[in-house]
């Protein structure tokens, strides 16, 4: 399978495709065929170098994906064929990767795959700073500009 690789600290330059082992989904895990990943800021600055605690390269980054299950480990109750998306940590800019089922999020028809990755980190990190640091009530609302997910389609030969 095609994945892009981080091959060491720097700007985009540093991104290489390369081919890997396609993963083979572990119990209680699915494999995911990747048709977006998200793009955040701390894949940036893990890619930069400038992330506590983050990854040593050669990697292959990407903290949440989003696509269909292509496969079911022993013991995870999905299927095959359903539409999802997880924050995986690393490994997402792949043409697969694996996730804990349970740590799956279902994806509904009417929301791209593209919108959908940006769902476990970007989304989550908005609503977390603004109910939890800036205390915004359920019946309050906010005037700042929305963030955008960042997604990059699906990798192909």
């Amino acid at each position: 399978m095609q994945a892009i690789e981080v091959t060491e600290f720097g700007d985009d330059e540093v991104l290489t495709r390369v081919e890997h082992e396609r993963p083979e989904p572990g119990p209680g895990e699915v494999l995911i065929d990747v048709e977006a990943a998200g793009v955040n800021f701390a894949d940036v600055m893990q890619r930069r170098g400038h992330y506590h605690g983050g990854p040593q390269p050669s990697y292959v980054p990407g903290m949440e994906a989003a696509g269909t299950i292509a496969a079911v480990g022993n013991g995870a109750e999905r299927e095959v064929g359903e539409r999802v998306v997880a924050m995986v940590g690393r490994g997402a800019y792949a043409e697969y990767v694996t996730a804990p089922a349970l740590a799956l999020f279902d994806v509904p028809e009417s929301m791209s795959f593209a919108e959908a990755a940006g769902f476990p980190v970007q989304f989550l990190t908005a609503h977390h700073c603004l109910h939890d640091w800036g205390e915004l009530d359920a019946d309050e609302s906010s005037s700042s500009t929305p963030p955008r997910a960042g997604s990059a389609p699906r990798l192909s030969s």
